[in-house]
């Protein structure tokens, strides 16, 4: 392990009681620094430990003026306090956990940034390093507070940096990804699934790794950096292209470039359709599960069995002009006359000119199964209803893509419980990409940005049907989570004005 030589330093930590704060506390020690702890907890192992509140000027002023008078001065700081919040949805998080979450993860950063920044300048010399988070540049949901909080220090730090360029004190800040501390214990298991998902290299962080970012950064060693935020995400700090997201004017000419993302900006509460497809189409039975499932629904069971194993798929027009197709956090539709309404999550092609495969993204053909089951012929009605196609979050290249599609779906109740989940991948598939896309262009014009649901392998039990008021979550290895309310076709008809 590399060493930064910290000899004659004196280092606060605040946070430094556990995770990343306690890591990067060992390391600089390590390195030969005379460290203090702030924190909530006691901290062992360190020359001085100091329990507190960061929310609190005056704590924070007294404890950098007792660093100074019993170790002699303040050379580095690092605000690695924080809390996670609560995994709330927007319009459930209170005035209260909004503010105590600001005021532990921006205010209290800002309040130790402000009380050493006086100490550092009068001598010369220091280095501040903010832990912030990718979350706060990206806006990971559901956590509204954490995420801005997050991105309020990345944006003060920038300001701060700048303000005291030239005085021999350098501030900058770490934007880590999900990383492995206790500050997870905080999160819902669906929160950290979500942020894992979008991380390329596939694992959490550990906190030596981001505790050797850090130390670089307040070393002697870092002499051309202020204001800057730097990531440690395991490659995620956006997608596709140098792992960000990037608006782009003509989202389908990017992709067939093998360009940015489709799609515009990220909005506050999650990720835009990543375009509007000219057509959806969707492949069926294309999985054994999916085989079997409607063999035993339908009352022509034969019908199932021979599409399965003929040469040529099952394939369907879903959507045209985007009527139907909604994106991340839009409301799906249930029929009214349907008793079993069900997501079908599936993997879906994004066809470029020529009928070329230039992406994929997740999708959901919701289908009324109890409709579909009666007779094949009643396929469009179970199929095509308002709201009854969602895609996103965002479009991944080929280039990009695994081995094999894991795909994932839960559907959860209206209090959060959960009532469905399933796994499933693309190596159960019975066909290929390319089959599916050479019969659905054969003799067929294909408008450029169409796109093909290949087939869903999940199939929810019997006594579980899709209702007003539940969520449904759709995970796709490498390209993130869908998610969507559940609400009625026919309000969703109404709101749209097209009734």
């Amino acid at each position: 392990m590399n060493r930064y030589d910290f000899k004659g330093r004196v280092a606060l930590v605040t946070g430094g009681a556990s995770g990343i704060g306690a890591a990067t506390a060992e390391r600089l020690r390590e390195g030969g620094a005379r460290v203090a702890v702030f924190d909530r907890e006691p901290a062992g192992g360190v020359g001085l430990s100091i329990q507190g509140d960061v929310s609190r000027s005056a704590e924070a002023d007294a404890a950098v003026e007792r660093v100074v008078g019993e170790l002699g001065g303040l050379d580095v700081l690092v605000n690695s306090a924080g809390v996670p919040g609560r995994s709330l949805r927007t319009v459930d998080v209170r005035d209260e956990e909004w503010e105590r979450v600001f005021a532990i993860n921006a205010n209290g950063t800002f309040w130790f940034c402000r009380a050493a920044a006086r100490v550092m300048v009068a001598r010369g010399y220091g280095r501040i390093v903010n832990v912030a988070s990718i979350a706060g540049k990206e806006g990971n949901p559901p956590a509204a507070a954490y995420s801005g909080s997050k991105g309020a220090v990345i944006a003060f730090t920038k300001s701060i940096g700048k303000d005291l360029a030239g005085t021999g004190v350098l501030v900058n800040c770490i934007a880590p990804a999900v990383i492995d501390t206790p500050i997870l214990e905080g999160l819902s298991e669906q929160h950290v699934d979500y942020m894992v998902e979008r991380i390329p290299l596939g694992r959490l962080g550990r906190a030596d790794e981001v505790a050797a970012l850090i130390c670089w950064l307040a070393s002697e060693e870092m002499s051309f950096s202020t204001g800057a935020c730097f990531d440690i995400s395991g490659g995620r700090s956006g997608w596709l292209v140098d792992g960000r997201i990037q608006p782009v004017d003509d989202p389908l000419a990017a992709l067939e470039v093998g360009g940015p993302a489709a799609g515009g900006r990220q909005p506050p509460d999650g990720l835009a359709l990543p375009f509007d497809p000219p057509e959806v189409w969707c492949a069926g039975v294309t999985y054994e599960r999916s085989r079997r499932a409607r063999v035993e629904e339908t009352q022509v069971q034969d019908v199932y069995s021979l599409v399965y194993d003929a040469d040529r798929p099952e394939l369907f027009l879903k959507d045209a002009g985007c009527r139907r197709t909604v994106g991340p956090g839009e409301p799906i539709g249930v029929r009214g006359e349907s008793t079993w309404t069900v997501p079908e999550p599936e993997l879906a092609l994004v066809l470029g000119r020529d009928g070329r495969i230039v992406g994929a993204t997740a999708g959901n053909d919701v289908t009324s199964r109890d409709i579909e089951a009666v007779n094949p012929l009643y396929l469009p009605q179970a199929k095509i209803f308002a709201a009854a196609c969602a895609l996103g979050p965002v479009v991944l290249t080929p280039d990009e893509w695994p081995d094999v599609f894991v795909i994932r779906c839960r559907i959860l109740a209206a209090d959060g419980a959960l009532l469905w989940e399933g796994e499933t991948s693309t190596a159960q598939m019975r066909r290929s990409f390319d089959d599916l896309v050479a019969w659905l262009a054969r003799d067929n014009p294909i408008p450029a940005g169409t796109v093909l649901l290949t087939g869903t392998g999940l199939v929810p039990p019997d006594d579980v049907a899709l209702a007003p008021g539940q969520r449904v979550e759709v995970s796709v290895s490498g390209i993130g989570t869908l998610v969507n309310p559940v609400g009625a076709a026919a309000d969703l008809l109404r709101r749209e004005g097209n009734v």
